[in-house]
């Protein structure tokens, strides 16, 4: 039996139940790893990286990582430094930008920090909050980071 959306209605089963096997199949199938960013599908992450943990009626000057005017140098400076490299039309982390990644503590490149960041410019630009406190906040972050890792 099937509702109007398609979907199939299963039988009520309970505890005990013995049913019988109508049929089976097996099947060999693979994954795929996620497709190469190209730069039109990187600069829409970039775009839209974090706002789920920004705020909600919170207006941020910017949202996701850099502005619409910096992301595409973003990009070209990651290239210039060897971190990306083009393939055609995808970008390709390179060794040095897949050992960067790996080594940075995730609370550095997490898209919340990115947002969190965000946030709290939005109030010193409001003059809700501080910049000091806020440099003071990073760099005690940093130096904690650095004890974790020197133990």
């Amino acid at each position: 039996m099937t509702k109007k959306s398609g979907d199939i209605v299963l039988p009520d089963v309970s505890v005990g139940d013995i049913l019988a096997i109508e049929s089976k199949e097996v099947k060999e199938k693979f994954t795929h790893p996620p497709k190469h960013f190209t730069e039109d599908t990187l600069l829409k992450s970039m775009e839209i990286a974090g706002n789920d943990a920004l705020e909600k009626g919170v207006e941020v000057e910017r949202k996701g990582l850099g502005t619409p005017a910096t992301r595409a140098g973003i990009i070209e400076n990651l290239i210039f430094k060897g971190f990306v490299e083009r393939d055609k039309k995808n970008l390709i982390a390179t060794h040095k930008g897949i050992s960067l990644v790996t080594i940075v503590a995730d609370n550095f490149k997490s898209a919340e920090t990115t947002a969190k960041w965000e946030m709290e410019l939005s109030d010193i630009a409001q003059g809700k909050s501080s910049k000091e406190e806020f440099l003071k906040d990073i760099e005690n972050e940093i130096k904690e980071a650095v004890l974790t890792y020197s133990k």
